[in-house]
């Protein structure tokens, strides 16, 4: 089983660096929600910081969008806070 999470960790990582899966709905976030959780699971928050960085960076050439930004950068703070 943990097999399967690792794999889907390692999908959801190089997948939410696209932009088409926030461009309808809540779909990215939701996968956001669960790439967060199978970090927490695996042990892998660091890459999950790292990715939820990557992601904001990426995300914040789009002014119009700052939702967006704004939650990555609470989810990685609220992640960070519990890391500590």
């Amino acid at each position: 089983m943990s097999e399967t999470k690792e794999d889907l960790f390692l999908f959801l990582n190089i997948e939410l660096g696209k932009d088409v899966y926030f461009d309808y709905g809540d779909f990215g976030y939701e996968l956001f929600n669960i790439f967060r959780y199978l970090a927490i699971q695996l042990g892998k928050t660091e890459d999950f910081l790292k990715s939820a960085s990557r992601i904001t960076k990426s995300d914040s050439e789009e002014e119009d969008d700052n939702y967006r930004s704004e939650y990555f950068a609470k989810s990685k703070l609220s992640e960070k806070s519990r890391n500590d």
